[in-house]
């Protein structure tokens, strides 16, 4: 297809590459975000079917390394917000839970939506928030809520006050696959979801950005609309979606049958919390899994018609990303936790904007949520987030092979429910956790892209196990984490536990 029927089939205008940005020729910026969904759902990597996404995927970029800074919803949230690591933003695990160290960021933090208000952009937020129980979107710079989905405390206080009856939604589902954790009730992994699909979530958050979209494109100011849609949903699809799937056509992932020797001891006791599972659990449970995307797809193609509709495609960027993964059988483990494997860390990314981005093109240089906010900053024309934990996308929108940049990143983690300190770094070939409640792990991600063999104490591979140590003490040193080595005493810092490694170069 050449330019002009593509522009043709799409709806979209070309924008001049290089254009300087007045207020009223600003790209409007859309965001789509799922919630535990594996890079692998999307592009075709999987027998998992998301059309849409993968339409937005032939028309921009798809990045094919972006990774989530924390595997778990609220600190990978804040981050996105922020552009910034938990220390400067202030929250480290679930904030709704009873363990939760903090409930809502620093006072003062500073953030890409409120910067963007402050330059003159209409901004909507639908769906899932997560982020915080005192406050809400538009104490964040927001102007707009729809189809709230995950207000708790305050901040649901706050919706009712302001006129939202209904913040949680009614949920009728038929469990297929029940676990019993050790101190439990029985309870359901998967299942099916009862009901139309107009009455589902992933409709109504889906439905409440298409109103957005319209009216903002009716004001003559560029404007910035978020769709994140429910974690809810997650392998409880309605039957429909479900019955395209034949589970036994899916293969099993050869890292299912891990037995996770040589590797933290807390893994084989997580595996183990969910029971005995056999090749078959595998499969089904992927097949809700699947399904459940599939569904969600729908409704991104509804999201994204309704922008050609509007006629502001051409002038729009879009992203679609997910705040992280989930491990869904590999390694024997279903639900996100501290186990730092490319199932739960690695994310579907894809970016378009048409005039500026190649269609079809990809990337496999190294992206992080966290960039996002950096990206839609630098995209819009406007100052940047104080904090440069992340780093704006857009150089590799031209240049998706870059050799200047970044060849190492840094994903921080505190824990889920139960407090622990992690730190990964990943590079172009490799992946090293330093584990502060257990021993260790690096793994090969090109000759072991399952993950299976855990290389610390492998003496060939000493030199690439010190480099990627060595590289860990650096990105630790240059976000200034509150762990790594600043020259005092480090009785409970990573130097009491962790090698210092040398660089290989």
């Amino acid at each position: 297809m050449n330019r002009r029927d593509f522009v043709r089939a799409t709806g979209m205008a070309p924008i001049a590459a290089g254009a300087q940005h007045t207020p009223a020729s600003r790209p409007n910026i859309l965001l789509i975000c799922g919630d535990n969904q594996q890079a692998d759902t999307i592009a075709n990597r999987s027998i998992c079917r998301t059309p849409n996404i993968n339409r937005l995927a032939s028309q921009g970029m798809l990045f094919h390394r972006a990774y989530t800074n924390a595997a778990v919803c609220c600190p990978a949230r804040n981050a996105l917000l922020t552009g910034a690591f938990n220390w400067r933003f202030g929250t480290y695990n679930h904030i709704d839970q009873a363990c939760a160290v903090s409930n809502d960021p620093f006072p003062d933090v500073v953030t890409y939506p409120a910067i963007m208000r402050e330059g003159g952009y209409r901004l909507g937020y639908c769906g899932k928030w997560h982020t915080s129980t005192i406050r809400i979107p538009t104490d964040f710079g927001f102007h707009e809520i729809g189809a709230p989905d995950r207000y708790k405390g305050i901040a649901r206080e706050k919706l009712i006050r302001q006129g939202w009856p209904h913040i949680e939604h009614p949920r009728r589902r038929t469990p297929v696959r029940k676990v019993q954790w050790p101190g439990t009730t029985a309870f359901g992994l998967w299942g099916y979801s009862e009901g139309e699909v107009e009455e589902t979530e992933l409709y109504q958050t889906a439905q409440a950005g298409i109103e957005m979209i319209k009216r903002f494109s009716t004001e003559g100011k560029p404007w910035h609309v978020e769709v994140h849609f429910p974690e809810a949903f997650r392998a409880w699809p309605l039957r429909r979606y479900r019955e395209r799937y034949e589970a036994s056509a899916i293969p099993v992932a050869n890292n299912f049958h891990d037995p996770l020797d040589g590797k933290p001891n807390m893994q084989r006791r997580e595996a183990d919390s969910y029971g005995p599972v056999t090749d078959a659990d595998f499969q089904d449970g992927r097949a809700f899994y699947y399904a459940s995307y599939e569904q969600m797809d729908e409704q991104v193609g509804r999201i994204l018609d309704a922008l050609a509709e509007s006629g502001q495609a051409g002038n729009t960027v879009v992203v679609f990303t997910a705040d992280h993964g989930a491990p869904w059988g590999a390694h024997r483990m279903w639900l996100p936790c501290f186990a730092p494997y490319e199932e739960t860390y690695k994310i579907p990314m894809v970016v378009r904007w048409p005039g500026h981005i190649e269609p079809g093109s990809g990337s496999h240089r190294l992206a992080q949520f966290h960039d996002l906010g950096h990206t839609f900053l630098d995209i819009a024309g406007l100052r940047p987030l104080p904090h440069p934990h992340g780093v704006s996308l857009r150089p590799l929108f031209q240049s998706p092979a870059a050799d200047n940049w970044r060849d190492m990143i840094l994903c921080p983690w505190y824990g889920q429910d139960f407090l622990m300190i992690q730190r990964m770094v990943i590079s172009e070939t490799h992946k090293f956790a330093f584990n502060a409640f257990d021993f260790d792990e690096c793994y090969d991600l090109e000759s072991d892209p399952g993950e299976l063999t855990n290389l610390v104490t492998s003496t060939a591979n000493r030199a690439v196990v010190d480099d990627m140590r060595a590289r860990l003490y650096e990105l630790m040193a240059r976000f200034d984490d509150p762990y790594g080595d600043h020259g005092t005493a480090v009785t409970f810092m990573a130097p009491r536990y962790l090698g210092r490694g040398k660089r290989m170069a």
